[in-house]
């Protein structure tokens, strides 16, 4: 479990939900210092604790208008760097490098930034790293856990940065379904027991649907990999028409 805690990105989203006197204390600072000190605070980031980061993140969710994206894309991408995965995959500690990629996680699935070509390019750089973290907290914080619920939600972290750098971006798309273990990553997500369906199911929808067979068989890989996406498929494809009464969006999506 995190030390620092990841509430669902669902709740984060939520500009309903009551900000407290602490929270809006601290979204005024850093708009402050964003405002007067832009580069600045793109250093302070960067040494910034993963209780400082994850105050970010939610800022952003909560007043994405008021930010500017550079900024915050620099700090996001520097604190998720493939550079940084620890090479032992072990517990989080209290703000060691992970915790503040986690923290830098929930920033990126919290709202869809590739809307311009420079973010676009920025984002694909970045990409290998944001995987390599994606499969370290697979391990880190969904194989190795028991709690369902913690479970469910990590996945739902990792899930949305993934959705929401694919999502209407063609370029992006394309670069991550040419990533080498994609499908089997999303494949155990897929079938997890824990997984909110629909995140996770979106993702699968959109890298395979719109593929050719031959862009299929690149995704899946090598031959074992080829059986598991296609024995996941019919199985869900298979479970879903049998459900009664049956759901044509769920079947389309599956």
């Amino acid at each position: 479990m995190s030390i620092i805690g990841a509430a669902g990105l669902f709740d984060l989203a939520n500009l309903s939900k009551p900000v407290t006197a602490e929270e809006r204390a601290r979204i005024d600072n850093i708009l402050q210092g964003l405002s007067n000190e832009p580069n600045k605070m793109v250093e302070a980031f960067k040494k910034s604790p993963a209780k400082g980061l994850l105050s970010l993140a939610h800022c952003w969710a909560y007043n994405s208008d008021a930010f500017p994206n550079d900024v915050i894309l620099k700090t996001f991408v520097y604190h998720t760097d493939g550079a940084k995965v620890p090479k032992a995959n072990k517990p989080p500690v209290e703000d060691d490098v992970s915790e503040r990629a986690w923290a830098c996680f929930i920033g990126l699935g919290s709202k869809f930034v590739s809307d311009n070509r420079d973010f676009r390019a920025r984002l694909i750089a970045a990409w290998p790293g944001i995987f390599k973290w994606a499969r370290y907290f697979y391990t880190q914080r969904v194989s190795k856990l028991d709690n369902t619920d913690d479970i469910r939600e990590n996945i739902d972290v990792i899930c949305q940065v993934i959705s929401q750098l694919i999502q209407n971006n063609k370029e992006v798309l394309a670069v991550v379904r040419r990533t080498q273990g994609i499908a089997t990553f999303f494949t155990k997500l897929w079938v997890h027991s824990a997984a909110p369906p629909i995140v996770v199911s979106f993702i699968m929808h959109t890298l395979f649907h719109d593929a050719t067979l031959d862009e299929i068989a690149a995704i899946a890989g090598n031959d074992a990999e080829k059986l598991i996406v296609a024995q996941v498929a019919v199985d869900r494809l298979r479970a879903a028409i049998k459900e009664s009464p049956m759901q044509p969006l769920k079947v389309s999506r599956t």
